[in-house]
């Protein structure tokens, strides 16, 4: 199955403990430098490595290289590339940082998973009122960690879930590791999040949990229980969370819907006529109870005491959210495609979306592309690693050159890049900052995807 890296990062949240945030983790290891050993004059050239993950923040690349390294580009005003300034790189920089096996971006900070299970962050991470992070910096009390995760919502927050299913979130949250936007206390130790474990994948608001369910997380950062069950992905769009059914079926929970179920007419109440008087019967007197008689010694023998019987267990309070469920109009979906509307595609491999003005109403399935994959941004990745993208209006469907054999296609604020069967990386789209990394910005918009040279 193909996946799709997309750029929006999502945030996955949960919790064992209360507020108190954990210790710092003395067997955290420290941030290392990256860079290789001189080689000796006769050895053999070192082979190229190759791309193994690839993320995209709003106008940054990451690359995990199969060395365990990093390679970034693009805008850095905020030190989001984490080479130690805050210039953009036009030509792929390499942060100080070994042993990485996965990265997470924001739109303007990066966290990296090492292989000794801590985590590194680096850029506008959110600590407090400080300055950017320009190079990676280990997150004191993360030593056990198996995924990352970057969440831009309103300010900067890194999450990571540990290997006890608890998840710890450190930058824009409160003292509950909750996200809170221009949060201006400092949470540079990583803070267990109050009301969430076992959490698998996190949208802009919603969490998915290993056993299917979803929490929606409100502006408060306060995630709250759904309704929703058997989900197998989720996507936000507007004040909705919405999510992937295991039988492609839709169905979106929030403050407010797009197409709300209509209001139930209660029946009008009909009066009764009065009750007619009836005739009481006189009670009859109760027979006084008979005096217990005397045993041996004339002390009065006691009835046996009734053995206790216990009490059933009480069931477990529902305390899910009064969050009215939405059920999408759409086609059996085998992915959400959110980035390009309130969009999936089909089981056919078609993309198909809800009337922008009419959430109670289904546009037909897009003629072109076909045969789709996943969708991220304004790309489709198809079955056969074929791009196409298309413009927003009018929607122009093209194919983008360069990029055949794509296996991840990645989107930010403005381009997108593709990780290619052979494990190298080509980008297209807008080239305000050296996104593309061609080697310099030009502000243009190109087409066609070109190989970005990774040394």
């Amino acid at each position: 199955m193909r996946r799709c890296v997309v750029a929006i990062a999502v945030l996955v949240i949960a919790c064992k403990k209360q507020d108190a945030a954990p210790a710092r983790d003395a067997g955290a290891r420290p941030v290392d430098a990256a860079a290789p050993d001189a080689a000796p004059p006769d050895a053999p050239p070192r082979e190229r490595p190759t791309v193994k993950k690839l993320a995209v923040g709003g106008h940054s690349t990451c690359a995990v290289m199969s060395d365990k390294t990093l390679r970034c580009w693009g805008a850095n005003g905020d030190g989001q590339l984490g080479d130690g300034t805050q210039k953009d790189a036009a030509v792929p920089v390499t942060p100080k940082l070994a042993g990485v096996v996965d990265v997470a971006l924001g739109d303007a900070h990066g966290c990296a998973l090492l292989d000794d299970n801590s985590i590194a962050c680096w850029g506008k991470i959110g600590f407090g009122k400080k300055p950017p992070t320009l190079e990676p910096a280990a997150v004191p009390g993360v030593g056990n960690a198996i995924h990352v995760f970057a969440l831009t919502r309103g300010g900067a927050v890194g999450c990571a879930t540990v290997k006890d299913d608890t998840m710890v979130c450190w930058g824009d949250v409160d003292a509950k590791g909750h996200p809170i936007a221009g949060a201006t206390t400092e949470h540079r130790i990583s803070t267990a999040v109050v009301g969430l474990d076992h959490v698998t994948a996190l949208s802009a608001n919603g969490a998915l949990r290993e056993d299917g369910g979803v929490f929606f997380i409100g502006g408060d950062g306060v995630p709250a229980r759904t309704k929703l069950d058997k989900v197998a992905e989720i996507a936000s769009i507007d004040t909705l969370v919405c999510a992937r059914l295991s039988d492609g079926s839709v169905d979106c929970v929030g403050p407010s819907l797009r197409c709300p179920p209509p209001a139930v007419k209660q029946p009008a109440a009909t009066k009764k006529p009065p009750a007619k008087p009836t005739k009481s019967t006189p009670k009859a007197k109760p027979k006084p109870a008979a005096k217990p008689k005397p045993g041996k010694g004339g002390k009065v023998a006691k009835a046996p005491a009734k053995p206790a019987t216990k009490e059933p267990a009480k069931p477990p309070v529902d305390d899910a959210p009064a969050l009215p469920i939405e059920v999408l109009k759409l086609a059996k979906a085998k992915h959400l495609a959110f980035d390009a509307g309130t969009c999936i595609v089909t089981t056919t491999g078609r993309v198909q979306c809800l009337d922008p003005l009419d959430g109670c109403k289904a546009d037909p399935p897009w003629p072109e592309p076909t045969k789709i994959d996943v969708v991220s941004g304004h790309c489709a990745l198809s079955a056969e690693g074929a791009v196409r993208c298309w413009s927003a209006k009018p929607r122009k469907v093209t194919t983008i050159a360069g990029a055949a054999g794509a296996t991840v296609v990645a989107s930010g604020a403005a381009h997108a890049c593709a990780l290619l069967g052979d494990g190298s990386v080509a980008c297209w789209g807008k080239n305000d900052h050296g996104e593309l990394g061609r080697g310099g910005a030009d502000g243009e918009l190109h087409a066609d995807a070109v190989k970005v040279e990774l040394k």
